[in-house]
């Protein structure tokens, strides 16, 4: 019964952080680019990725130009996150993340 509250639970969650990543992402792609890399750069190198990996291409090239154009923080940001993008890198292996 124990392994399958934790199971019910563990599902629950995923459900509720998939819900939310849906939600940022309508979020993002229905802000101004500006407003966008103000969004994300409040959330971490991780976040970014998970989300920017949803998204298409153009909106993702948009939003590196806009880092690129930003201030020292944001240009760095930017480069992390193509840095990552060319490597491969996944939100969901970077985080342990199963999919």
């Amino acid at each position: 019964a124990r392994e399958r509250f934790d199971k019910e639970q563990k599902d629950r969650l995923a459900k509720k952080a998939a819900d939310g990543i849906k939600k940022s992402l309508a979020v993002l792609q229905a802000s101004n680019t500006d407003m966008a890399v103000g969004q994300l750069s409040e959330l971490t190198l991780e976040e970014n990725i998970l989300l920017l990996e949803e998204m298409p291409e153009k909106v993702v090239a948009k939003l590196l130009a806009a880092f690129a154009e930003g201030d020292k923080d944001q240009i760095e940001r930017g480069q992390q996150i193509f840095q990552a993008i060319t490597r491969g890198q996944t939100a969901q292996a970077d985080m342990g993340v199963k999919k």
